[in-house]
């Protein structure tokens, strides 16, 4: 490959990480589509360079609202087993991510499976995308909504 390539995806990945914080500004359907985009570029980094980033999932997944994932789909549960569902969802990831965690810890890698540490993450940042995807669509769908409902709105006020 030439070599201007790799200078150019260089200088694209120093503009995407930077660009959070305008995504973060902007509105949470914008910062949610970073995310996901993140998301899928830390997963590439991981087919592609072997490198992993596990420590980044979990902060990926702090953003999310995972009541918004639950509560659309399962109407007729109570408020305790969405939690349960919830801390179930937010307790896979951690314990799938664990040994980083507890490597970032020790400053040692420490990893119980050492040869599954790519499938691990492969797994991982994929579940992270699919969750975040999902509650992009769930924001832009929530907004589309409100959209509508304030147009009807000016409407009926004008008395059209």
């Amino acid at each position: 490959m030439p070599k201007w390539i790799f200078e150019f995806f260089d200088y694209a990945a120093v503009i995407f990480e930077l660009s959070a914080f305008i995504a973060l500004l902007n509105s949470r359907k914008w910062w949610l589509f970073w995310l996901f985009i993140a998301c899928l570029f830390h997963l590439s980094n991981t087919l592609l360079l072997n490198i992993p980033f596990m420590s980044h999932c979990l902060v990926y997944l702090v953003f999310v609202d995972f009541s918004r994932l639950i509560e659309p789909r399962i109407k007729n549960i109570g408020f305790s087993l969405r939690r349960k569902i919830n801390y179930f969802l937010i307790g896979l990831v951690t314990c799938l991510s664990l040994p980083y965690l507890l490597g970032i810890l020790n400053g040692k890698s420490f990893n119980f499976f050492p040869n599954l540490i790519l499938y691990n993450s492969v797994i991982i940042w994929t579940f992270v995308a699919i969750i975040i995807f999902i509650n992009l669509l769930i924001v832009t769908k929530k907004s589309a909504i409100e959209l509508v409902k304030l147009t009807e709105n000016e409407q009926t006020s004008r008395g059209v």
